[in-house]
């Protein structure tokens, strides 16, 4: 359902920029969620951890508190994102299983498998000092042969273990898989899409609440994408846009103020509001704002490109720099107050982009190309978010 003649005034563009920037901004905000991680292995030595004096904690306490949950964002942007550059190459047969099976693994698997040795080898030195591992205590040879497989998050696991962050891309690992076994079967109607993701999503909370978590966000963003490709095709631009931003707007205040302790007219910590929240109308309202705003205005630029290009090294290399930055402090005998500094919090970050951007250009593109080339005839789909 892609709709780009040239007598229409809007178009879908080969790639959406703002997308690519979303990606990226909220990879980092699951790295900062993720600060504490830097003092759980001094909790233990029974030095307690202070929120409050996280790195610029006033500016960005809701992103500490609450950028976990952009991993939902996640999913619902890859649900927009592969119904946009699969949904009719699987359907038509265009695309078979091991062609879309390579070109996934390709992407995804090089940097998973190399982080998650970096911190199985890492971690050997924390166990040495102080008799536990960095953070997951399941670092054992089982859980080892899950992250090689990539199925650490399908049900067979008794927690985390190794690159923590990574259980979400063995998620994704699976939807890829329902999503080609529904288009493939034709199975894609709109109604068959809001039960996948609210039906299905519902069902499987009862044993695996990630997995759930994943088909309702990734099934929410395909039909994002239908209401995005059929707005532009039907001319309802203008009254869409500005409809969508609006919502957008609010839909962050009320999420914003409602998560804020010092606004008493609302209650705090998303009492007042549905878990189905985001799922429903937070992540899909924003996909289709920014996804019209640029179709109608464009915001095409190298710089948003590359932080949707880093935003899948921003995320798995997070935690093994983490790693190595604690077993420095091991090694200097620094004090763990040193992960409070502003300093440090910046320096950190710039390490970390530096890493990505390097990771992504000399390590990840390199070895999706060898594999593409060497399994997927070279064929490769690039110029579009994702």
């Amino acid at each position: 359902m892609i709709c780009g003649t040239n007598r229409l005034p809007w178009s879908i563009p080969r790639r959406l920029y703002l997308l690519d920037a979303l990606r990226g901004i909220a990879a980092l905000s699951v790295v900062l969620s993720h600060w504490y991680v830097f003092f759980l292995p001094f909790n233990r030595e029974g030095i307690r951890f202070i929120d409050e004096r996280e790195p610029l904690f006033d500016q960005l306490s809701f992103v500490y508190d609450h950028g976990g949950h952009a991993v939902s964002l996640f999913f619902c942007l890859s649900g927009f994102v592969f119904f946009w550059l699969y949904e009719k190459k699987v359907v038509d047969g265009t695309t078979s299983f091991v062609e879309f099976s390579v070109l996934r693994f390709s992407r995804l698997y090089p940097l998973h498998f190399a982080t998650m040795v970096l911190v199985a080898l890492g971690d050997v030195i924390p166990i040495s000092l102080t008799q536990t591992g960095f953070v997951h205590e399941f670092n054992d040879p089982y859980h080892f042969l899950l992250n090689v497989a990539f199925v650490q998050a399908w049900g067979f696991q008794k927690g985390f273990s190794f690159n923590g962050p990574a259980w979400s891309v063995s998620i994704e690992i699976l939807l890829y898989g329902v999503f080609f076994a529904v288009c493939r079967r034709r199975m894609t109607s709109n109604l068959m899409l809001f039960a996948l993701s609210l039906g299905a999503g519902g069902v499987v909370s009862a044993f695996n609440v990630p997995l759930a978590k994943g088909l309702a966000c990734f099934f929410a963003g395909g039909l994002t994408f239908r209401c995005y490709a059929g707005l532009v095709c039907k001319r309802y631009n203008e009254q869409a846009l500005i409809i969508t931003l609006v919502l957008a707007c609010v839909a962050w205040f009320l999420s914003i103020v409602g998560a804020s302790d010092g606004l008493k007219w609302i209650p705090g910590k998303y009492e007042w509001m549905s878990p189905l929240f985001p799922i429903c109308v937070l992540y899909p309202v924003t996909l289709l704002a920014l996804a019209l705003a640029e179709t109608r205005w464009g915001f095409g630029g190298k710089m948003l490109l590359v932080l949707g290009d880093i935003s899948y090294s921003l995320y798995l290399i997070h935690f093994p720099l983490q790693l190595a930055a604690i077993i420095l402090l091991f090694e200097v005998k620094a004090e763990p107050n040193i992960f409070y500094s502003p300093i440090f919090f910046f320096c950190f970050l710039l390490i970390l982009v530096l890493l990505s951007f390097a990771s992504h250009k000399y390590f990840e593109m390199p070895a999706q190309r060898w594999i593409r080339g060497r399994f997927a005839g070279g064929r490769s789909r690039r110029g579009r978010s994702g």
